[in-house]
C-alpha cells in the first residue's frame, strides 16, 4: 500500500535524507554507550569506537544544520504576511503531534522501567508546553531540549522571510555570518571566565539554551543562501570534497572525545565540526555520482530518515527496557561482549519497531495533511 511506503520522491535532494540518517545513527550510538557508562559497566570497545560513539551527540548539531537549511529554503518563496499562518500550521503538523504523544507515553507510565525513576511535576509539563525546557530542564525526556530550540526558531523565522524578501542573498548571507560570529564570541567570552564545569552544568548552561544552540541552525540557513548550483564546481571536485570532509569528521570523532577537552576547545571544536556539516550539506545539494552519493541516497538511508524524528523521540525510553531484557530476563553477564551486543540489537530493534508504529499511527496522517496545504 502507498500509505506504508517510506521511500519518497526521487526528484528531491536525497543526499539530505542520507545526512539526516547519519545524524540519528550518531545519536543512537551516543545514548547507547552513555547508558552503559551510567550503569558502570566495563566497556570492551576499541578506543576509537568508544570515542566515536561518545561523540554521537554532535549528530544533534547536524539535525540543526539540516533544519536551518530546510526552513530557510521554504521561507524564500513565502509571502511575509499571507504565508506566515500556513507556515506555522505546517510546522505544527510536522512536530507537535508526536511531541504530545511521546510526552503522553511517559506521563501515563507506559514504560515503567523508564518512567519510575523520573521526578516530574506539573511545572515540568508547563515548561514543555511552552517549549522552555532548553532553559529549565527537559526532565520528562532529555532529548526534548532540542525541540524547544527548533520551535523558537520557527517562531522567529518569519523575520528571516521578511529579510529575504528585501535583501539579496549575499546581504542575507553576510548578516547570518555575523550572527554566527557574535554567538560564537559571546559563548567563548563566558567560557573563558568559567571555572571547571561538569558535563551536566556545561550542557544546560552552554549547549542547550536557545541563544547558543541556534548557532547551528543559523549555519544551516547560511547554507540555504549560498546556492551552490551557481558555483562552478565540477562533479569530480564535488565528490572529492564530500569524501574529504566526511572522512575528516569520522577520523576526528574516532580519536578525540570532545567532552574530554577543555571548555574552550570543546566550543571551538564543536563549531568547526558544525561548519563542516554545513559544508557537507552544501556539497550534497549538488548532484553527483560515486560510492558516497550512492550510500547517502540509498533506500535504506531514506527509510531511516523518514522515521528519524520518531526514532529520536522514542529511543531513550527503550534503553532501560532493552537492558532489562538482555541482562535481567535473558541473563547475560554484565561485562561480556555478547551481552552488550544483544542489548544493542534489542535497543535498535525495539526503537525501530516503536518508531515505525509512531510514524504510521501518529505522524504520517498529519504529514499527509501538511502536504495538502
Amino acid at each position: 500500500m502507498a500509505y506504508f511506503r517510506l521511500v519518497g520522491n526521487r526528484n528531491k535532494h536525497l543526499g539530505l535524507d542520507g545526512l539526516r540518517a547519519i545524524a540519528i545513527i550518531m545519536v543512537l550510538l551516543r545514548h547507547y554507550v552513555y547508558f552503559l557508562e551510567q550503569k558502570q559497566l566495563t566497556l570492551n570497545f576499541p578506543s576509537w569506537l568508544f570515542n566515536f560513539m561518545m561523540n554521537g551527540w554532535i549528530g544533534v548539531e547536524l539535525f540543526f544544520v539540516l533544519s536551518g537549511y530546510l526552513i530557510t529554503v521554504s521561507l524564500f518563496n513565502l509571502d511575509p504576511l499571507k504565508g506566515v499562518k500556513i507556515f506555522y500550521f505546517k510546522r505544527l503538523l510536522r512536530t507537535i503531534p508526536l511531541y504530545i504523544v511521546i510526552i503522553g507515553i511517559v506521563s501515563v507510565n507506559l514504560f515503567p522501567l523508564y518512567s519510575d525513576d523520573l521526578l516530574v511535576g506539573s511545572i515540568d509539563y508547563f515548561v514543555h508546553s511552552v517549549f522552555m525546557q532548553d532553559y529549565f530542564g527537559a526532565f520528562i525526556l532529555v532529548t526534548l531540549w532540542s525541540l524547544a530550540t527548533e520551535e523558537k526558531f520557527y517562531i522567529l523565522s518569519p523575520i528571516l522571510a521578511m529579510a529575504s524578501a528585501k535583501l539579496s542573498r549575499r546581504a542575507l548571507s553576510l548578516i547570518l555570518f555575523i550572527l554566527v560570529l557574535i554567538i560564537f564570541c559571546i559563548k567563548l567570552y563566558f567560557l573563558m571566565h568559567e571555572s571547571e564545569l561538569n558535563y551536566t552544568e556545561y550542557f544546560w548552561g552552554y549547549r542547550a539554551p536557545f541563544h547558543f544552540a541556534v548557532m547551528s541552525i543559523i549555519i544551516g540557513a547560511f547554507v540555504a543562501c549560498a546556492d551552490i548550483n551557481k558555483w562552478n564546481l565540477n562533479e569530480q571536485l564535488t565528490k572529492r570534497l564530500k569524501l574529504l570532509i566526511l572522512t575528516s569528521i569520522i577520523i576526528f570523532l574516532s580519536f578525540v572525545e570532545i567532552n574530554s577537552l577543555s571548555l574552550i576547545l570543546n566550543h571551538v571544536t564543536t563549531t568547526i565540526l558544525t561548519c563542516a556539516f554545513g559544508a557537507l550539506l552544501l556539497l550534497s545539494l549538488k548532484q553527483s555520482s560515486g560510492i558516497l552519493s550512492a550510500v547517502l541516497t540509498s533506500d535504506t538511508m531514506q527509510k531511516l530518515s523518514k522515521i528519524s524524528y520518531a526514532l529520536y523521540l522514542c529511543h531513550l525510553i527503550l534503553l532501560p527496557v532493552s537492558y532489562d531484557l538482555a541482562y535481567e530476563q535473558i541473563g547475560f553477564n554484565d561485562t561480556g561482549i555478547l551481552g552488550m551486543t544483544t542489548f544493542f540489537a534489542l535497543y535498535i530493534l525495539l526503537s525501530v519497531i516503536m518508531s515505525l508504529a509512531l510514524h504510521y499511527i501518529f505522524e504520517k496522517p498529519f504529514l499527509m495533511l501538511k502536504n495538502k496545504l
